[in-house]
């Protein structure tokens, strides 16, 4: 149950972050240590578990850049909230 709670905490930080900063994109590492609230402490793991899900639902999307690293960024046309 905790580990659900973060997982949508760091969810709803991703979403906020873009909202004001639409063309932002980063690695999972990047969103971690740049996205997120100092506040909201979470591992690697729930980062990315997040992320997916994000991206399952279409509201990021997903790619390897040049270097092989899975950068996420908003779609084209994000989903209705």
């Amino acid at each position: 149950m905790f580990q659900e709670t973060r997982m949508e905490q760091v969810r709803q930080a991703v979403l906020a972050y873009l909202r004001c900063h639409p063309g932002a994109a980063d690695t999972a590492e990047g969103i971690a240590c740049w996205w997120l609230p100092e506040s909201l402490d979470v591992d690697a793991e729930t980062v990315i578990r997040a992320l997916d899900a994000l991206v399952a639902e279409g509201r990021l999307r997903c790619h390897a850049n040049a270097d092989r690293h899975m950068v996420y960024a908003r779609p084209a046309r994000p989903p209705a909230d």
